[in-house]
């Protein structure tokens, strides 16, 4: 599962076709006239949907601006490599160490996605790091599973491993950021890391297992069901006879921040989040600001329309310029 638009888009195409069928009976010119509209929108439509799913368009960015580079980090799973950009400011300074910045994506996603927010950070001085997690983008193979998030929270000591030993990259100044499932590893493995100075959760829900018990839309059904048949089916889930609750202790962010840390959470926890979000509802980032105790300079609650189309708050849509400024401000906070 990509994108819904994409299904959305074969829907409309599937209605125009039959409005097309129905008219030619009434009349042919209006047929004709209704058909030109179609193959053009679809034409403008087909290009902007692939190019947002598929298309390789971080290569046309340019490259005065930031250093983009592909590189692989060494999965937990022994063997397995994941996939991931380094994006990195240009005309750095070889004498100067940077902010170093982990930025991971949510479930279904990849690492492309992040960009919007990546990009900024990079311009402002920061070196960031984008994998595509387990089972997602270019980090596909049998042995890697998009469902074993506890694979994918495994990784993120990996990652951060990774970015710290990057020689342009300043120890003591390392952050993690992540939309979605990426929230929630900033949450849980993140949380516990605490070489991780500064985290920034957007979308992401304070109890998952509650979450899919209570939000029951066609998406949290789906990523339930997935998530849920994996587990069953893992050979480490059926050994340790862990039940759901088990695990939901391990990822959720209700339980995994009970974990004790040096660092306060008003100096390290940061959360963005829609106020109109149809998939995390926004009542669980409420409930994170106060566990967490977060003063209101910590949080980036936003207000927006409601979209046309599904998932639109929860993907972000429109609200990557307000996003990058504040991620920017928590990452640059640690040069004070």
């Amino acid at each position: 599962m990509k994108d819904i638009r994409i299904y959305l888009f074969f829907i409309f195409v599937a209605i125009d076709v039959y409005a097309i069928i129905v008219l030619y009976q009434i009349a042919w010119i209006l047929a004709l006239i209704v058909l030109g509209i179609l193959i053009y929108n679809s034409i403008d439509k087909l290009i902007l949907y692939m190019r947002y799913l598929w298309w390789p368009y971080h290569r046309w960015i340019s490259r005065n601006v930031v250093g983009i580079e592909k590189v692989e980090i060494p999965s937990a799973l022994e063997g397995e490599y994941l996939k991931a950009f380094i994006i990195r400011p240009k005309n750095m300074d070889k004498n100067k160490k940077y902010i170093g910045v982990l930025f991971h994506h949510g479930y279904t996603g990849f690492k492309e996605k992040v960009l919007r927010f990546a990009i900024p950070l990079a311009m402002n001085g920061c070196v960031v790091l984008c994998p595509d997690a387990r089972g997602h983008g270019e980090t596909k193979s049998k042995a890697l599973s998009m469902d074993d998030f506890k694979g994918i929270m495994e990784d993120v000591t990996k990652e951060i491993d990774y970015l710290e030993n990057l020689p342009e990259v300043d120890k003591d100044k390392l952050c993690m950021m992540g939309h979605s499932m990426g929230g929630i590893m900033t949450l849980s493995a993140g949380y516990k890391d605490e070489r991780l100075k500064k985290l920034v959760a957007i979308s992401a829900p304070y109890d998952m297992l509650e979450m899919f018990k209570k939000h029951k839309t066609i998406i949290t059904k789906f990523i339930h069901n997935r998530v849920t048949k994996y587990l069953k089916k893992s050979k480490e889930f059926i050994e340790s006879g862990a039940s759901l609750d088990d695990w939901n202790k391990i990822i959720s962010a209700k339980y995994t921040t009970n974990y004790e840390t040096s660092i306060p959470d008003r100096d390290r926890v940061y959360l963005v989040h829609c106020k109109e979000d149809d998939l995390v509802l926004f009542e669980e980032a409420q409930k994170l600001k106060e566990k967490l105790n977060l003063p209101d300079e910590n949080v980036l609650f936003m207000d927006m329309p409601k979209w046309k189309y599904p998932m639109a708050a929860h993907n972000l849509s429109g609200q990557a310029t307000l996003i990058s400024t504040f991620c920017v401000q928590v990452a640059k906070s640690l040069e004070q």
